[in-house]
């Protein structure tokens, strides 16, 4: 909204601002804008003359070259996977209300923290002034962990105004994180477990040893006395070494009439989930259509922290793997530079009907270097390999090799 270019279709270009959600729709009907066409750039084809490597940014290790010249067999292939776009749905919204210089912001995100850092760049306030709250999150998969522009100017718009404002992409209420607790990574990318476990449990270990010590020095615990390292801790109660005796935390934590905190940091090393993933396929001769009829995965992930909810990331990667080898691709109007299916009535993604039972099969040993308790980061390695792994069951069933995603059905005809 600072100049007249359109860099993307679905720019923002004006705002209206209302007391009610009807009265913003019938002002924004009112608006008219008018544009001077120029041809688009939609697909990485059409500015191929503008290619370019960025500094510092090619990673070579060892000499690919060589190793190519000197490999018993090498493939060379053209592969291509089209764009995709997120359908969330829950729909992106935000709320922001100002107090004096100081912004609260309540929104969909799946990083408090980054958010927090955008609004208070671009707003020109201290970080510390900014408070951004998600305590729930209906869905997000990649496309809430970036600050979009509708949020910033929201913000903006609510300091203009002096009152709190409210931009829903659809009307929505959210919550899951609070930038008053300490900072964390971004829950994406498989980062959570990794970046935070580790220092969640060194406070809980921190904050365990401080409610023995205080059972162990009060007279009034039957614990009293006891050396603290022998204490037994379990199902909420402080036990003897024999069992003989015992005090609940929160007999404890009464008596002494105050809470007891503890904060900590930590790295993690660095480490890599692996896994292996097979599928079944059946191809139907006449029309080309493909159906996944099995899936089983074996992964090691570290220590599994939690087994039900990671088979069910398993599941939910098989099932984004098969929409993104049969079904998923945004659709492009070279044109226009516009999303021909921008919604789910076109853009298809995988349901239940297409999905078969999937076994997960773990490993669950700790991995020897991991602070996060043994475990790796796994949320997305169940994706990882499915595609393929149905792009090679194809072929074994049809003998053709399908290079580019996804496998629809015109290309087995």
């Amino acid at each position: 909204m600072q100049g007249t270019q359109i860099h993307h279709n679905g720019q923002i270009v004006a705002i209206t601002v209302a007391t009610t959600l009807e009265q913003a729709q019938e002002a924004a009907e009112l608006v008219r804008v008018t544009y001077a066409p120029e041809t688009p750039k939609a697909v990485i084809a059409d500015a191929l003359a503008e290619v370019y490597l960025p500094a510092n940014q090619e990673v070579i290790v060892g000499d690919p070259t060589a190793g190519l010249a000197a490999a018993d067999v090498t493939v060379k292939q053209n592969y291509s996977s089209p764009p995709h776009h997120h359908n969330p749905i829950e729909p992106h919204a935000t709320v922001a209300q100002w107090d004096g210089d100081r912004l609260t912001v309540h929104e969909t995100s799946q990083a408090v923290v980054n958010a927090q850092r955008a609004f208070a760049t671009t707003l020109g306030i201290p970080q510390t002034n900014v408070r951004v709250l998600a305590p729930y999150l209906g869905g997000g998969f990649g496309c809430k962990s970036p600050v979009w522009p509708h949020s910033l100017l929201n913000a903006a718009i609510a300091r203009q105004l002096g009152r709190p404002a409210k931009m829903p992409l659809n009307q929505v209420k959210v919550e899951l994180a609070d930038t008053n607790f300490p900072p964390a990574s971004f829950s994406a990318g498989s980062a959570t477990i990794a970046s935070v476990t580790g220092a969640v449990n060194a406070a809980a270990l921190a904050v365990r040893t401080a409610v023995v010590q205080l059972a162990v020095s009060n007279p009034a615990s039957p614990l009293h006395g006891l050396p603290a390292e022998q204490i037994i801790t379990q199902h909420g109660y402080l036990f003897s070494p024999d069992r003989s005796r015992r005090e609940s935390y929160r007999t404890v934590m009464a008596r002494h009439g105050a809470p007891v905190e503890n904060t900590s940091s930590m790295t993690n090393a660095r480490g890599y989930s692996t896994g292996a993933v097979f599928v079944e396929v059946r191809v139907d001769p006449r029309y080309g259509r493909v159906r996944v009829t099995r899936g089983v995965g074996a992964y090691d992930a570290g220590r599994v922290l939690n087994r039900q909810t990671a088979r069910s990331q398993v599941i939910g990667g098989f099932t984004w793997g098969i929409g993104n080898a049969l079904m998923e691709h945004t659709v492009l109007d070279r044109r226009t530079a516009r999303v021909v299916n921008p919604n789910l009535s076109a853009y298809l993604l995988a349901v239940n009907a297409d999905v078969p039972d999937i076994q997960a099969i773990f490993v669950d040993k700790p991995d020897p270097v991991s602070t996060a308790l043994g475990a790796r980061g796994f949320g997305e390695t169940p994706l990882t390999g499915v595609p393929a792994a149905i792009g090679n069951a194809i072929f074994h069933a049809t003998g053709r090799r399908l290079r580019d995603l996804p496998f629809t059905q015109d290309k087995l005809l």
